[in-house]
């Protein structure tokens, strides 16, 4: 029979472990049998903790095709108060959560860093454009004002020869990508979300939020 193993750290806003916080682990099925605990332990003196459950605790008797769990876990307070629930993932044989508890305070007030991410992207790329533009205009001064290998001479040659086409391809390209954030974009509100990472709200500074990092990896998680 397969066996898991769910293990991590809980850290303080300060990277200080944090004892005797409450982990319940779960499989999210609910097609078939929703929310099978899987096991529950406490964090001890270094904030670690594991747990290791088998086959047995989320296949029963009309999930017998079911693979591999889909994993939540849960943490609580020693008083039993919810801090938080992870996202639901897909666990093989191991994976740990690693988790600082941020205690922010949020400021519903506070500027939406991630707006307008889309038109910046076309700022950078206009910028793109205009280098283009400058290397075109240094390549045509070595051409006619100075003297270099005939290699060198012919290859710059080529580039110059080519820069009008590039040049109209990258502006067609620009108004294309801005007609897709001035219409069909913006009325998905997509022009201005920009990344929110896996444990990080689209607000960060508006939304209360802890920071979750799952390490399905062989290397050893060490927090920054």
């Amino acid at each position: 029979m397969g066996t898991f193993t769910l293990k991590g750290k809980i850290i303080s806003k300060d990277q200080l472990p944090l004892k005797d916080l409450k982990i319940e682990a779960y499989d999210d099925d609910p097609l078939l049998n929703p929310h099978d605990l899987l096991g529950e332990t406490t964090t001890d003196s270094h904030g670690l903790y594991r747990i290791d459950f088998d086959e047995s605790k989320f296949k029963e008797f009309f999930e017998v095709l079911e693979g591999t769990p889909d994993v939540y876990i849960l943490l609580k307070d020693n008083q039993g108060n919810k801090i938080l629930t992870t996202k639901v993932m897909q666990t093989k044989k191991e994976i740990e959560y690693h988790i600082r508890i941020a205690d922010n305070i949020p400021n519903p007030n506070a500027i939406d860093i991630y707006s307008g991410n889309a038109r910046r992207m076309i700022s950078m790329l206009n910028e793109v454009g205009s280098i283009m533009g400058i290397e075109n205009r240094i390549d045509l001064d070595i051409l006619n004002k100075g003297d270099p290998p005939e290699e060198v001479r012919e290859k710059l040659q080529n580039f110059v020869n080519g820069y009008e086409e590039r040049k109209n391809n990258f502006n067609h390209f620009s108004v294309i990508l801005s007609t897709l954030v001035d219409s069909f974009f913006e009325e998905l509100h997509i022009g201005n979300i920009g990344y929110d990472g896996p444990q990080v709200p689209r607000q960060p500074r508006r939304e209360a939020y802890n920071q979750v990092i799952t390490w399905p990896r062989q290397e050893e998680f060490k927090w920054a």
